[in-house]
């Protein structure tokens, strides 16, 4: 967290001689920067007697490219505030095999497990501050659609239940909360660059296998996402 405020104070210290605020304009453009996820996939039996259970825990950490196309507006609330809108499109990613597929508590395992994820969209809420008239700090408050699907691809301590139910592919959308800070800095009357720092908090998801209670699985996902991004200001809209 030092580092990205550290970053954002050198960003805020550049000034370009623009004599425009940065408000009242609309906006687009791309961002590409490092994902850190950060995924948990749970599983869950149920003895024949009873509801005696065990649990494992396919836990993941793992770097991806991140990559961005994004809209916008801002709107002047006085000479050092503004708050804007921004919807967004977010590349996919696919982990697989990333952490020791044996992972095992209880006689339960998973047998190479695969988290894959499409494309996010999102929207968010910008509040930002005029740190001069060619920089400004804001804070994001947003949300982000996206699909994902698990495939637990279940190991030996589940060869009770059949091959389908063992390597069955689920799949959900989740809506994940979506807070951020970041900085923006003029390069001239059209361009700007800006640093965008995120964090994605997913609700997660828990569903049994092919209407069975012999096997129940749990995803959650949570992502970190630090990105440079470049936009165009389209002053004919602002």
């Amino acid at each position: 967290m030092k580092k990205i405020l550290t970053l954002l104070a050198v960003a805020t210290a550049v000034t370009t001689g623009s004599s425009a605020a940065m408000t009242g304009k609309f906006y687009g453009g791309l961002g590409l920067g490092m994902k850190k996820v950060h995924a948990e996939m749970g599983g869950y039996t149920a003895s024949l007697g009873g509801r005696a259970s065990n649990s494992d825990i396919y836990d993941v950490t793992s770097d991806k490219f991140a990559g961005q196309v994004f809209l916008g507006y801002r709107l002047g609330v006085s000479e050092m505030f503004y708050a804007g809108l921004e919807i967004d499109a977010n590349s996919p990613y696919t982990y697989k095999n990333e952490a020791d597929p044996e992972v095992k508590r209880n006689n339960t395992e998973f047998n190479e497990p695969k988290i894959k994820t499409g494309l996010g969209f999102g929207a968010s809420l910008l509040l930002g501050w005029n740190v001069n008239e060619s920089s400004s700090l804001f804070i994001r408050l947003g949300g982000e659609y996206r699909k994902h699907q698990i495939s637990p691809n279940l190991g030996s301590a589940f060869n009770g239940l059949t091959h389908q139910q063992r390597t069955a592919k689920r799949s959900y959308t989740d809506f994940s909360f979506v807070p951020g800070v970041g900085g923006t800095m003029k390069m001239n009357d059209t361009l700007e660059l800006s640093l965008d720092y995120r964090v994605n908090i997913g609700n997660g998801k828990k569903f049994g296998t092919n209407s069975t209670t012999d096997f129940t699985t749990k995803h959650t996902d949570k992502s970190h996402t630090m990105m440079a991004r470049i936009s165009y200001c389209f002053k004919k809209l602002g």
